[in-house]
């Protein structure tokens, strides 16, 4: 079976494709400090950074994680743990899991992931038996 486009068409079709809307000539930056487990107000606080920011979906998404600059000596040495090329990374991943597209790139290089966002609201993971 052949498929057949008409001259008109093809015409129609290049000159409405400047206007588009693909929302990727955004880049939406959240930095977050780890300084314990991962938990559900981590991903509230991203939520909310998003919505101040005005994130849509198909921008660009870029968290970075950054250092704590705050006194308390414990969570210094307790960041400097969560900081580490490891460790950092897989937070970073499991973050993509709930903000990315997986149709686009995704890319996480030791404390920056940097991907297509999915939704500003986090995925739910299916509970498990």
């Amino acid at each position: 079976m052949k498929f057949k486009i008409d001259t008109k068409t093809l015409i129609i079709i290049a000159m409405l494709s400047p206007f588009a809307k693909a929302d990727m000539d955004f880049v939406c930056t959240i930095d977050v400090t780890w300084s314990k487990p991962f938990i559900k107000e981590d991903l509230e606080l991203i939520e909310n950074r998003m919505k101040i920011y005005k994130c849509e979906r198909n921008n660009i998404l870029q968290i970075r994680a950054v250092p704590y600059t705050g006194k308390d000596i414990n969570l210094i040495v307790k960041n400097a743990d969560f900081l580490t090329k490891n460790a950092s990374e897989k937070r970073l991943l499991r973050l993509s899991n709930y903000f990315c597209r997986f149709d686009r790139n995704r890319d996480i290089n030791h404390n920056t992931l940097s991907c297509v966002l999915y939704s500003p609201k986090a995925r739910e993971f299916v509970k498990q038996n």
